[in-house]
């Protein structure tokens, strides 16, 4: 045995060696552990910069759309009107549909807008139909 006395600080710190030498383990480096903490938190800055600049991105590019009304012209043509919200000087390209009276898409057409400076533009769609049909609407509008 050594000259330290059994229970001492010394044969802690050698059974804790002989300890971690049989299973592998390696003594901590502090250091590298700054450097991990660092380096998660830049990553959770990055992500929560990100999303903040997404939230911001899909607010101020939204599109809304409200139907205003339709009418059946003849059983080949509704008239459907409608009302766009967008940013200012957004293109926009709305899908607007016929239906007959099961709700079946009789005829479509894809019409441009571009939002005014109030961001509010309203159109009227002549959509052609391939039977006779009771109404129609807007089914979606995307930024073009």
């Amino acid at each position: 045995m050594g000259s330290a006395s059994p229970g001492t600080a010394s044969d802690a710190g050698d059974v804790r060696a002989r300890l971690d030498e049989r299973y592998g383990r390696r003594a901590a480096r502090p250091g590298r552990r700054r450097v991990l903490l660092t380096l998660l938190g830049i990553f959770v800055a990055a992500a929560a910069a990100w999303a903040v600049w997404a939230a911001v991105a899909l607010t101020r590019s939204s599109v809304t759309w409200q139907d205003a009304g339709s009418d059946v012209v003849s059983p080949a043509v509704v008239r459907v009107s409608f009302a766009v919200r967008a940013a200012p000087g957004t293109h926009v390209v709305c899908a607007v549909r016929a239906l007959d009276e099961a709700g079946a898409v009789v005829g479509w057409l894809d019409v441009p807008v571009v939002a005014p400076e109030s961001g509010r533009a309203t159109a009227t769609a002549t959509v052609p139909t391939s039977q006779p049909a009771t109404g129609g609407g807007v089914s979606s509008c995307v930024r073009r």
